[in-house]
């Protein structure tokens, strides 16, 4: 007989990040990742974001998924066609 409970993972493959949407759009996507390696180079308040990120222990893909969504959400606006 077998129990309802949901499988754990095994312990030496630890749960993944979920993706922020697989089924995207993947030239959107991208240029969110272009975005945010630009500002890796050349914008200093995402240099001192990282550096303070890293600090708190984060992994560098973590960062960037943050910095991703960070980008995501200021360029969303200006993406939207207007309502009226």
């Amino acid at each position: 007989m077998t129990s309802n409970a949901p499988a754990s993972p095994p312990a030496c493959h630890p749960p993944k990040a979920s993706r922020l949407n697989p089924g995207g759009d993947r030239q959107a996507s991208h240029a969110l990742w272009r975005i945010v390696f630009t500002r890796l180079g050349s914008h200093p308040a995402t240099r001192a974001y990282i550096e303070r990120r890293a600090k708190e222990g984060k992994s560098k893909a973590e960062i960037i998924r943050c910095l991703k969504r960070y980008a995501a959400r200021q360029a969303c606006p200006h993406l939207r066609p207007d309502a009226g």
